[in-house]
């Protein structure tokens, strides 16, 4: 019964003041941030000092920005803490500088992908040689490592290489030539794996109304699917220093937010609790979520977000 009243007096104060912005979120979906990086730690695989690594990459950040998708430039958001020349990094040095990064500029999503050179002999004519290039690549949420999509572009059919040509210096040059074709293959194959993550296209728990609290209030509507328009992710839910029933509480109250798909416990005791929350709301939104919760719950508490989880503390009163 409280948990009802509390959605219904927050319906009724916020339903009139968003009606505007619900429709301008329908009209104007937010993009989604996308951090493009290259793997290139695989000796075998194209180092980022490679001019076509660059040629193809400008060509991906054009192809994505006129989608729903923004790019960020590495070497430009992270320039204060990373050399910008350095080469063969590995996985944790990629993931380290992109979570970085994200504590600078809201990052949705990285996009990591190698870039494979090869050749081919003609089976008549040895002489007759043509280049080919692999791209395989993962689409992955930078704070919690889960994969959004994992995908790989084989670019074939392309010119036989000059002859002599040197496979160190010519083949990387001449593969270059076609660094646009390559790009735009490569933008492709992102574009359709991420268009699914675009705002009003997210599937899970997105009943509710339009109420700017984002909690579930009744029937849904046109207007409340809009408003999930994050990509499903799991963040942290600390909670410290409450009793038992009042985190028995918080924790029926975050599972009827809007856009909520689950919760998970990852460890919990006689005053603390700690929980996956999953979900595709906003984290701003979610943030004013929790504020609200301690409100309708009359309860003394603080909330703090870290870039990657949420800590709510009680504060501690004296009694009489």
């Amino acid at each position: 019964m409280k948990t009802k009243t509390f959605f219904s007096m927050l319906l009724a104060g916020a339903i009139a003041a968003t009606a505007l912005v619900s429709a301008a979120n329908a009209q104007n979906p937010r993009k989604i941030n996308a951090l493009v990086m290259l793997e290139d730690e695989d000796t075998n695989s194209t180092s980022r000092n490679v001019p076509i690594y660059k040629q193809v990459l400008s060509t991906i950040q054009e192809a994505l920005n006129t989608r729903n998708i923004q790019v960020y430039d590495e070497n430009i958001t992270g320039m204060d803490f990373q050399r910008p020349n350095k080469n063969r990094r590995t996985d944790a040095e990629l993931i380290s500088m992109a979570r970085a990064i994200s504590q600078r500029t809201p990052i949705d999503v990285v996009v990591l992908f190698q870039m494979v050179m090869s050749i081919e002999r003609n089976a008549y004519n040895r002489n007759i040689i043509y280049p080919q290039i692999r791209m395989p690549g993962r689409v992955l949420n930078v704070n919690t490592g889960q994969i959004y999509a994992t995908f790989e572009v084989d670019v074939k059919n392309l010119e036989p290489l000059p002859n002599p040509c040197d496979l160190q210096n010519c083949l990387p040059r001449e593969v270059g030539r076609h660094a646009k074709r390559i790009g735009a293959d490569l933008a492709a194959a992102l574009i359709s794996k991420l268009e699914n993550f675009s705002a009003g296209t997210l599937g899970g728990n997105t009943t509710g109304s339009a109420s700017t609290a984002d909690l579930k209030a009744g029937p849904a509507t046109p207007t409340a699917n809009k408003r999930c328009t994050s990509l499903p992710r799991d963040v942290n839910i600390n909670v410290t220093n409450f009793s038992g029933s009042e985190i028995l509480e918080i924790q029926k109250t975050i599972a009827n937010f809007a856009c909520y798909h689950g919760i998970r416990p990852l460890k919990s005791g006689a005053t603390y609790a700690t929980w996956s929350y999953n979900s595709s709301a906003e984290l701003a939104v979610l943030d004013r979520n929790l504020r609200i919760m301690l409100t309708f719950l009359n309860l003394k508490g603080q909330v703090r977000f870290d870039g990657r989880g949420f800590d709510i503390d009680k504060v501690q009163t004296r009694r009489n």
